[in-house]
């Protein structure tokens, strides 16, 4: 028996079909095998890890420079701040610096604060180097003679200092913990006609959240364990 043309026809079009969808698999596959992420590089743990946020107060020198009064100071007084950010890498972190406090002698008061965004760079173990940028003022008040005008600058406010993390808490293998965090920083505060200058030592207590398990180089009886 001889097969029709039409039955010829279908049995093409199912061949085509057939073909196109093997095809259009394969081409899945290829793009699902293109499109699969790179291995995760996991990393041991340590307790300065994932975001932290800190307390801290101490003690604050300060020093100005006035056109109108030559130099004010130095002035001693208090100094608090709070700071809170992440880590991105094991030596690299990011976050944002909020301080201020006061600050006097026998005929001098100043008030001080801002906010700025700071980085920190780790070289060696827990230490790190802090370097910040942002925006503040100080305004000084004569106790003795009456001013004719306000003394101080406001604008441009920028630090520079060392910290150390200590973690007396702290377990090996855990990630994050909580730290004291002794650190010595300088501040700068800019002025055309009156700038300002403070030394701030000071104690900060630091909680660190650590990094989670799917990030961590562990041990398998660890690695699939659920946290408590």
């Amino acid at each position: 028996m001889t097969p029709s043309p039409w039955s010829l026809i279908t049995v093409a079009a199912l061949l085509a079909t057939s073909a196109s969808t093997a095809s259009a698999q394969d081409g899945d596959s290829g793009g699902a095998e293109a499109a699969a992420p790179d291995d995760v590089v996991l990393v041991p743990p340590a307790p300065r890890q994932g975001y932290f946020i800190s307390l801290g107060a101490g003690l604050s020198v300060n020093s100005n420079s006035s056109d109108d009064e030559g130099t004010i100071g130095p002035l001693t007084g208090a100094y608090f701040n709070l700071r809170l950010g992440e880590m991105v890498t094991d030596w690299l972190g990011f976050g944002f610096h909020a301080g201020g406090g006061f600050a006097s002698d026998d005929r001098w008061s100043a008030g001080f604060g801002g906010g700025m965004l700071d980085a920190q760079f780790v070289p060696w173990d827990h230490l790190a180097v802090r370097f910040g940028v942002g925006a503040g003022g100080l305004s000084v008040t004569d106790n003795v003679e009456e001013q004719e005008s306000l003394l101080g600058t406001g604008g441009g406010y920028y630090l520079v200092g060392l910290s150390y993390d200590w973690f007396p808490f702290h377990s090996p293998g855990e990630s994050g913990g909580f730290s004291l965090t002794p650190a010595l920083q300088g501040i700068y505060l800019p002025g055309a006609t009156f700038q300002s200058t403070l030394i701030v030592l000071s104690i900060e207590t630091t909680w660190w959240s650590g990094l989670d398990k799917n990030k961590l180089d562990l041990p398998d009886d660890e690695a699939y364990t659920e946290d408590e």
